[in-house]
């Protein structure tokens, strides 16, 4: 018989589910999925869900795991999926050092633009405040020691800042479960379907997300540790991982 388990994180104040997914996890228990903070013996595949994992030896070695470490990374390290998304995405360069400011100024100049943001491969600068990440609004000396404190390495992402921000406030999350795309209207446009295709085949990853603000493929994220996002409700949620994977 096939049980699969969602292994969720330990809240370390109760020795339980972490109360930021004990919600989820409650659902899908009634989904028919085993849930629990350890993984269990019954269960035969188990799906991690979690915090970001960032780090090789983080990533749990039990072979029933549905996914592992280098799919994670395939769809959590920007430089190492870049090129997939590139056909929809915002216009974008890579630099390895973020004090290299001579570089970063040719790669404004040969690219007519006067503004970017930048960001690591797997984090922005965002928590810091909205032009936290945005040059040359923040000198790269302040964003070379937050992104240091972060722990961020590079290579980083330049990409042209967009103007009209107003296309972020309804940004559209699309969850990628076995090479299908889902998100609660029922509409999935063509790029979607094409980027996620390509990115599912590239990653060899089960279940990742896709973001897209206005016309644009923002990044991608792993399943693992990303939200439900406003417009995917715990219901819709719940019951497209049990069609998946149960």
């Amino acid at each position: 018989m096939k049980r699969v388990q969602i292994l969720y994180p330990m809240d370390k104040t109760t020795g339980e589910i972490h109360r930021w997914f004990s919600d989820e996890a409650k659902m899908m228990e009634q989904r028919g999925f085993l849930v629990d903070i350890v993984p269990l013996q019954e269960a035969n595949v188990i799906i991690k869900r979690g915090f970001t994992i960032c780090n090789e030896h983080d990533y749990p070695a039990d072979s029933r795991m549905l996914q592992g470490w280098t799919e994670n990374k395939r769809t959590l390290d920007f430089s190492e999926f870049a090129e997939i998304i590139r056909p929809w995405s915002i216009p974008f360069a890579m630099i390895e050092n973020i004090g290299d400011e001579e570089k970063l100024k040719s790669i404004l100049k040969c690219n007519e633009w006067e503004r970017v943001f930048i960001r690591s491969k797997s984090t922005s600068l965002f928590a810091y405040g909205d032009l936290a990440s945005v040059y040359p609004d923040t000198s790269l000396t302040i964003m070379a020691d937050r992104f240091k404190e972060l722990d961020a390495d590079g290579p980083f992402i330049v990409r042209k800042y967009l103007d009209d921000k107003t296309i972020f406030y309804e940004e559209q999350r699309y969850w990628i479960l076995n090479g299908t795309p889902y998100h609660p209207s029922g509409i999935i446009p063509e790029m979607v379907r094409v980027c996620a295709g390509r990115m599912y085949e590239f990653s060899g990853s089960k279940y990742f997300v896709i973001d897209v603000a206005g016309s644009y493929v923002v990044e991608v994220n792993p399943g693992e540790s990303s939200d439900r996002g406003g417009d995917n409700p715990l219901e819709f949620f719940s019951e497209i991982f049990a069609k998946e994977f149960l």
